[in-house]
């Protein structure tokens, strides 16, 4: 695979300060992940997605510290790839809600610029969505639909839930996409309830959230009474995949193991 950090030093660090003010320690971190260093994605967050008492923060260093983060999440010899992914999602919610300055600086092209680069190439997370990790899955699966706007990414989530091989599958991805229709649908309850199952939620998938997922993408909106289902999608099939989810083996036990 391609080195994750190649082109970091022809980046202009020098015009792309950090939270922090200074402009060389966001690619020295980068070295120091991709090496395996335990501290640099939390010394990173600090840099570049900054939570501070007045508000959720981007910087100038973030924009270009965005392509590197995504393929160091991306390649399978990162040390922590769950963490860069969880540090890519606090980059996105800091986009949508950084305060307008930072330092007195205008930070609002900032915000758009680091949208532009999250949303780029969304398909090359999906070599995830299959991964044995069921932390990092359902990382990238939050990260997808906070970033995601293109209808080919909403075709390929609905047939990966129609294509799913497991009821665990099945579920996350049945759950990111209420998730995704709650952000959009701006309904933050149910956002943030489907968001924390899938960041912290367990492997079963008989529980509240998931049943509120699907009970979710299959009523119809009640502003439009359009349904959320889109055309292209057969209700029989989206029916036989939520049989398929909730069916157990005949002694009762769940039919995947580990659930």
């Amino acid at each position: 695979m391609r080195d994750p950090l190649d082109g970091l030093d022809g980046v202009r660090w020098d015009l792309a300060w950090d939270c922090e003010r200074d402009v060389d320690q966001v690619p020295m971190l980068l070295r120091l992940l991709w090496q395996g260093d335990e501290q640099a994605v939390d010394r990173l967050r600090d840099r570049i997605a900054l939570l501070s008492p007045i508000g959720e923060h981007v910087s100038p260093a973030t924009v270009p510290a965005v392509p590197f983060l995504r393929r160091l999440a991306l390649h399978p010899h990162t040390r922590d790839r769950v963490a860069v992914v969880a540090l890519l999602i606090g980059i996105a919610k800091h986009c949508e809600y950084a305060p307008a300055t930072l330092y007195g600086e205008d930070m609002t092209h900032v915000g758009k610029e680091c949208r532009k680069a999250l949303r780029v190439d969304p398909a090359g997370w999906f070599g995830t969505l299959e991964h044995s990790d069921r932390s990092l899955r359902r990382h990238v699966l939050v990260l997808l639909a906070m970033v995601s706007g293109s209808i080919e990414t909403d075709v390929r989530m609905w047939n990966l839930l129609l294509d799913s091989g497991t009821r665990e599958l099945i579920a996350e991805r049945a759950v990111a996409l209420a998730y995704k229709e709650a952000i959009v649908q701006s309904d933050d309850h149910l956002r943030r309830r489907l968001e924390n199952w899938l960041l912290s939620g367990p492997g079963v998938v008989e529980c509240d959230e998931v049943r509120a997922a699907w009970d979710h993408l299959t009523t119809p909106d009640p502003d439009s009474s359009l349904s959320r289902i889109p055309y292209w999608i057969d209700d029989g099939d989206l029916t036989a995949a939520r049989a398929l989810m909730e069916d157990r083996g005949t002694d009762g036990e769940s039919a995947v193991p580990g659930e």
